[in-house]
């Protein structure tokens, strides 16, 4: 087979994937997904999985754009940006405990605080004590005093006085 040289198919696998690139920057998304596509016969990657996701959630294709962002984590689930893709699709949907599942392997691969108050904000729709947490924890581990204004709201929304208080003090002392 002529094609059976890894050197050869990572070239083939390449040139489809630019190409899918450029078409897909043209907003040619369906030649994109083709070329994207041929790519996937060369090399199994994450990075054609997500595009592959991108392309198809470009045409509203949400749940095979779902299908090939897991598919992407499934070859390598380290690589962040399908998990933000899905977290927002998943938000977007109210499904919160898979957006939550998702969050907190991100979390675990890529701690930022930008990460960890995504995480927060998901857990604002599904259970507000884990969310305080999460807040509390990004306060003491950036020293970001602002956040005690977000905790201050969380305790007026659960009519939790004397915590509200202490959150408005603790900002005012910042």
């Amino acid at each position: 087979d002529e094609y059976s040289t890894p050197e050869l198919k990572e070239r083939l696998a390449t040139s489809y994937f630019i190409a899918a690139k450029s078409k897909q920057f043209q907003n040619d998304y369906l030649s994109a997904l083709d070329d994207y596509n041929f790519a996937l016969t060369y090399s199994y990657s994450a990075v054609i999985f997500y595009n592959l996701g991108e392309a198809h959630l470009a045409i509203n294709n949400i749940n095979s754009a779902i299908d090939f962002f897991y598919k992407s984590i499934e070859c390598d689930s380290t690589f962040i940006l399908p998990y933000y893709s899905l977290i927002e699709l998943h938000t977007n949907r109210s499904e919160f405990n898979e957006a939550a599942r998702l969050g907190k392997k991100l979390v675990l691969i890529e701690p930022t605080q930008e990460n960890k108050l995504k995480l927060a904000a998901i857990y604002h729709n599904i259970d507000l004590s884990e969310s305080i947490k999460i807040i509390k924890s990004c306060i003491q581990e950036y020293s970001n005093y602002e956040l005690y204004l977000y905790l201050l709201d969380i305790y007026k929304y659960l009519q939790q006085s004397d915590n509200a208080l202490m959150a408005e003090e603790q900002y005012l002392r910042s």
